[in-house]
């Protein structure tokens, strides 16, 4: 079997993780998220920090904000105090976990496979001796990595360099040169270790938000969430439900099954 190369660093110590990748001249920045899904931005006090030691600028384009320092601490310590006026929704975006799954059910799919059967389910199904039906409902998930999503971007030398554990490396590069307006083969994404969750990370978003802020400063910047936002914020995994109903002859052999499925993004 091949040797595990990642493991007598993370034993002695000596690995960088992608939390740790450092670059000269380096400056941090945190996000400001809204008090509720949906809320709109409509004005910022950037003189709630602007006398906050290390400050460097407020970053706003249309809903998104954020705050940018010369250490981490002050970065956090900005997010926490900038002043800010968000409007609600009129109305939920989506529906409560209570609802979502009748809602998912009622809602008219913006896309959808058709079926490709073999055979005849329906009159299977009324031929068979016993029929068992069943509906199952999945939640959406959270990824909540054992450390909150972060990366590095460094727009040195004409191009962009994203230091990143996001597991999507070939999906971010194309993402974030669209995103950029820059040539694809001035973005570079760095894969490195990272502390994950029970599978993989997605940490797109964190690589994306450094990109923009590295290019608005012309300086690497470091953005890290905070774990109430990663536990908020983080892009879930979708949230399905299931109607199943198979038939089976008078010895108990399958003779049809109908499979069903909604999913929510």
């Amino acid at each position: 079997s091949p040797m595990r190369y990642d493991i007598p660093p993370k034993v002695d110590g000596s690995l960088t993780w992608a939390v740790d990748m450092t670059l000269p001249g380096m400056v941090h920045a945190r996000n400001i998220k809204p008090p509720v899904a949906g809320g709109r931005l409509r004005s910022v006090e950037e003189s709630s920090v602007r006398d906050l030691p290390g400050f460097i600028r407020v970053v706003r384009k249309g809903n998104y904000l954020a705050v940018v320092c010369e250490r981490e601490e002050q970065a956090i310590t900005a997010a926490r105090r900038l002043k800010t006026n968000w409007e609600k929704p009129s109305s939920a975006p989506f529906p409560t976990s209570e609802e979502l799954f009748s809602y998912m059910r009622a809602a008219t799919p913006t896309s959808k496979f058709e079926p490709d059967p073999t055979g005849d389910p329906e009159a299977a199904l009324a031929g068979a001796a016993t029929v068992i039906e069943a509906e199952y409902d999945v939640p959406f998930q959270g990824h909540t990595a054992f450390g909150p999503a972060h990366a590095l971007a460094d727009p040195s030398n004409g191009q962009m360099t994203i230091y990143t554990n996001d597991m999507k490396s070939y999906g971010m590069r194309v993402g974030i040169a669209e995103f950029l307006g820059m040539p694809r083969d001035r973005v570079r994404v760095v894969w490195m270790e990272g502390s994950q969750a029970y599978g993989r990370t997605a940490a797109d978003d964190a690589g994306f938000e450094a990109a923009f802020l590295a290019k608005e400063i012309g300086r690497p910047v470091r953005l890290q969430w905070m774990r109430d936002e990663e536990t908020a914020w983080d892009t879930k995994g979708t949230a399905f439900t299931f109607a199943l109903r198979g038939g089976l002859d008078s010895q108990g052999k399958l003779v049809a099954f109908d499979y069903n499925a909604q999913a929510a993004d």
